[in-house]
């Protein structure tokens, strides 16, 4: 089954969730963020932004981006941004809302899945693919929620990996549409119950 939220897709059935997690494993720069992530997280609290250490996924660093949330503005900012994230977008990230980097419907649809990440603490998984005049276009993307234990600060951690730049993404070589996205949340059991992480 899938319901429509926020103007895209969430996937629910069973099969769709378990393709998209082996999908993610199989990945050289999504699997090692995925597994120390899923190492940090104890007695049901979220990992924190400085538990996260960079030596064990030094290989997605180019990939990786942070967004902090900031309560007085109700949006998350870019603190930081990996080149090859920097490479697939035509702005620059860092220190940006998205309300900065987005229409105003396509930031709220992103603020609400990753609030509701960090609410549910669970993993969201974002697929994306495009069709332009030669291929089909793919992009991978994880969002890890991430809490302050004292001071419940919220940060996001990004892990994408696209097989094209921001010309392709935002150029007239691309012809994107909602249902070109699909997500999936997968929670801490969830993700510990598949025999990918014995």
């Amino acid at each position: 089954m899938k319901e429509r939220i926020y103007q895209m897709t969430v996937l629910r059935n069973l099969e769709d969730r378990s393709y998209v997690l082996k999908d993610a494993l199989s990945h050289k720069y999504l699997r090692p963020v995925l597994q120390h992530w899923l190492s940090l997280f104890s007695s049901g609290h979220l990992p924190a932004r400085q538990d996260m250490d960079p030596a064990q996924f030094a290989v997605s660093m180019p990939h990786i981006s942070l967004f902090d949330w900031d309560e007085s503005k109700g949006d998350f900012y870019c603190r930081l941004a990996g080149e090859d994230v920097s490479n697939s977008f035509i702005k620059r990230l860092k220190t940006h809302t998205l309300a900065e980097l987005y229409d105003e419907q396509r930031a709220s649809s992103i603020r609400r899945l990753w609030l509701h990440a960090v609410r549910e603490k669970s993993i969201l998984f974002v697929l994306s693919s495009f069709e332009n005049s030669d291929s089909r276009l793919n992009g991978r993307r994880i969002i890890l929620p991430l809490q302050d234990h004292k001071t419940g600060a919220v940060t996001i951690m990004s892990v994408s990996y696209y097989d094209y730049d921001a010309g392709y993404h935002y150029g007239k070589h691309l012809n994107a549409t909602p249902d070109d996205y699909k997500y999936v949340f997968l929670n801490f059991d969830e993700l510990t119950a598949q025999a990918a992480f014995d």
